[in-house]
């Protein structure tokens, strides 16, 4: 409690209670898999098509996910993460600054490697330049003003021509100081590493030694190395196992991840391996490939075969992946003949269909119907008729059909747990509860250690009514009025002293979800003429 000891007014600001909950992002992806270049298991946030060409380069025949990573953003996608695999077995792609190069001032050299494994960084050169914000470089004197400060430049080379892929600037080589370059560079750089030498404990702390050149008609310091010695290793063991795991566990620090995709990839180990992540997890559906290729050279009917078979065979079925059928005809990107076709996977196109759903309806309506039209496709590799779906959609497999009036438009929103868990069998009601759970997770934060009685009960309550009111509001909930949409129960009864004593304070929220309407049925009947009276 505060003193009053002087005589006089005190203006005291109380807390309103009042901390509005926010809904948290649901259309921000993931995809897994190999890429013509790119730093591996790293996850990598792009924003665009252009980002993924600058940092993965362009599409490849020998890989999937780049074709899936464009139609997502074709399709409505804003946000992804990257995450390139490789053979795990592949060495680092490693250039010895010091050697030749970036040698130092009568200390040993630096020595600088890729952040990652690959030949991906065959390109890449590092450009180690005097920053103008050192001390001056004509001056060499002790008592000259400041220290030396340098730029790390990292430059990739495309096609003959050089990107700056990263620069960190005004970094020093006292450890003691406040920008130390090992730290920095360590720390900071998504593309290279300070390594230390063989038989060394500490990082070298000498200026590094650089050449006098012309540029742009101005005198500059810099040296430049280009790094070597990347090897991708093995191709075919891109998605083993241990890869697999590896980029997976690189998720698990990423907390605005909504959507995964590993495109092209319908093995029952990686599927699996999969599910059981997003189990795990609990706050990402995972968009599953069925069984296709780029060719297309399976008749349709060992095509359906093969994708009950694909989902009969996954050990786990849980509501938080669902499985998309059949591949998409596109226009192939890779051949110079008009009108080329070729087959892609559909989970970038319906990673992007979610996104566009969240962002013009919201979260709570299904990715299907006549206005989830998958863009980019000329066609099906399996033409889905009504008698087929009637297999497919009771167990969970999602068709992608081809209509005349609405074009070709996914016709499923089912999960894989149809049968296992009934109440999560529409992606719509998983998805809106994840987003449900998160929101609330994030926003009662401020909940934590405050003193656990009738005062937080009724704050608590007071902001999940306002949240959980603009849910129903913005049509999120069915019911026609709050009390038949919602409730939010914290107090004695779910709160009694023994959960009190423990530290815990328990919160309860209910929630309708609307439901799609996936069988329309209309009821006609015929009119008897009218009677003579």
């Amino acid at each position: 409690m505060p003193e009053y000891l002087s005589p006089g007014v005190y203006v005291i600001e109380e807390p309103s209670g009042v901390n509005p909950i926010e809904g948290v992002g649901t259309s921000t992806a993931c995809f897994i898999g190999a890429a013509a270049r790119g730093r591996p298991f790293y996850p990598t946030y792009i924003t665009s098509w252009t980002d993924f060409e600058r940092s993965f380069g362009p599409l490849t025949k020998s890989a999937d996910m780049p074709l899936a990573v464009y139609h997502f953003f074709l399709n409505g996608g804003k946000k992804a993460y990257i995450v390139r695999l490789l053979d795990l077995e592949a060495p680092d792609g490693k250039a010895a600054v010091g050697k030749a190069s970036f040698a130092t001032d009568g200390g040993d050299p630096v020595l600088i490697e890729a952040a990652g494994a690959g030949v991906w960084s065959a390109t890449m050169s590092v450009e180690i330049r005097l920053s103008p914000a050192g001390r001056n470089p004509w001056n060499p004197a002790p008592n000259s003003d400041g220290a030396a400060l340098f730029d790390i430049v990292v430059i990739d080379n495309v096609e003959g021509q050089d990107f700056e892929l990263e620069r960190i600037s005004r970094v020093g080589v006292k450890e003691d100081g406040e920008r130390f370059y090992a730290t920095i560079v360590n720390r900071d750089s998504h593309y290279l590493r300070v390594a230390l030498a063989d038989g060394k404990t500490d990082f070298p702390e000498k200026n590094f030694a650089l050449d006098e050149v012309d540029e742009n008609g101005r005198k500059v310091r810099k040296k430049t190395a280009k790094l070597a010695g990347g090897d991708d290793g093995d191709v075919n063991a891109v998605f083993a196992a241990a890869a697999i795991d590896k980029a997976l566990f690189a998720l698990d620090k990423i907390d605005d991840i909504n959507i995964l995709a590993i495109p092209g990839k319908f093995e029952k180990e990686v599927v699996s391996a999969g599910v059981s992540y997003v189990a795990k997890r609990a706050d990402i559906i995972y968009v599953i490939d069925s069984v296709g290729s780029a060719r297309n050279n399976t008749p349709g009917d060992l095509q359906m075969d093969k994708v009950r078979e694909q989902f009969n065979d996954l050990p786990v079925k849980d509501s938080h992946a669902a499985l998309y059928f059949p591949w998409i005809e596109i226009a192939d990107p890779y051949s110079r003949v008009a009108g080329a076709t070729r087959f892609a996977p559909p989970s970038g196109a319906i990673a992007g269909l979610y996104a566009r759903t969240d962002n013009r309806r919201g979260v709570w309506k299904a990715p299907a119907g006549t206005e989830a039209s998958i863009l980019g496709a000329v066609g099906l590799a399996v033409a889905v008729t009504d008698n087929d779906q009637e297999s497919l959609n009771p167990i969970g497999v999602n068709c992608i059909r081809q209509f005349p009036d609405s074009g070709i438009v996914c016709w499923g929103s089912r999960t894989i747990a149809t049968r296992s868990k009934p109440e999560y069998r529409y992606v719509p009601i998983r998805r809106y509860a994840m987003f449900l759970a998160k929101s609330l997770y994030h926003g009662t934060q401020w909940v934590v250690f405050e003193p656990n009685d009738e005062p937080l009960w009724s704050a608590v309550r007071f902001n999940l009514n306002a949240f959980m009111l603009r849910q129903f509001r913005a049509g999120a909930l069915q019911g026609g009025k709050p009390e038949e949409a919602y409730f939010v129960k914290c107090d004695k009864e779910n709160n009694p002293q023994a959960s009190i004593d423990a530290g815990e304070v328990h919160i309860t929220v209910g929630f309708a979800p609307l439901k799609p309407a996936e069988f329309v049925i209309i009821h006609i009947q015929q009119l008897a003429g009218q009677l003579e009276s």
